[in-house]
């Protein structure tokens, strides 16, 4: 689903890239495709740089998104998948202002998440994400945070995204898939 949500041409920057895995799907898909990642966590960030070591089209740095300031415009699209929940609100406003700040008129945040809802369905993601953190396969500084999908399209627009599309198919259960465009 992702790969048909991003141009074939263009710059990409992976917010929260981890090992690179989607940069690394994606450039398969298309030699014309720049992907930019970065993510916090040091091991992941040198997984990602040796897996793409080889194509000069991935380029892969530790940066903590709460002090990083992109450059305005430098992406087509920016990717955040599973990324938000590490911070509380407020974190999660700012890593949407930093997407928008990154994203070019015309461009896109292609943006997944665990929603929390009525059903409960989320808290099993959220015990998942619990454990994976437990483990030290994921890090986080400020706990797991999980919010409403209205809550998350209230941020979105208070960030700047004017339009927000849910991609169907695009998550299982309580993850969703959204496109918000400026």
């Amino acid at each position: 689903v992702i790969d048909g949500l991003v141009p074939r041409q263009g710059r990409i920057l992976d917010i929260g890239s981890g090992y690179g895995l989607v940069a690394q799907w994606l450039s398969v898909f298309d030699d014309r495709r720049e992907i930019f990642g970065v993510d916090y966590d040091e091991g992941k960030v040198a997984v990602a740089r040796a897996a793409a070591a080889a194509n000069a089209r991935l380029r892969f740095e530790v940066r903590d998104a709460m002090s990083w300031e992109p450059h305005e415009g430098e992406a087509d699209v920016v990717l955040m998948l599973d990324v938000l929940h590490y911070w509380r609100r407020e974190g999660q406003r700012r890593l949407l202002r930093v997407a928008r700040r990154a994203v070019k008129t015309g461009g896109r945040l292609v943006l997944r998440e665990t929603f929390k809802g009525e059903d409960g369905g989320w808290r099993v993601a959220a015990a998942f994400e619990k454990w994976a953190v437990s483990i030290g396969h994921n890090r986080s500084v400020e706990g797991l945070h999980y919010l409403s999908m209205d809550e998350h399209l209230a941020d979105l627009k208070d960030a700047g995204f004017t339009t927000v599309d849910v991609v169907e198919g695009g998550g299982i259960g309580p993850n969703k898939l959204l496109i918000a465009r400026p």
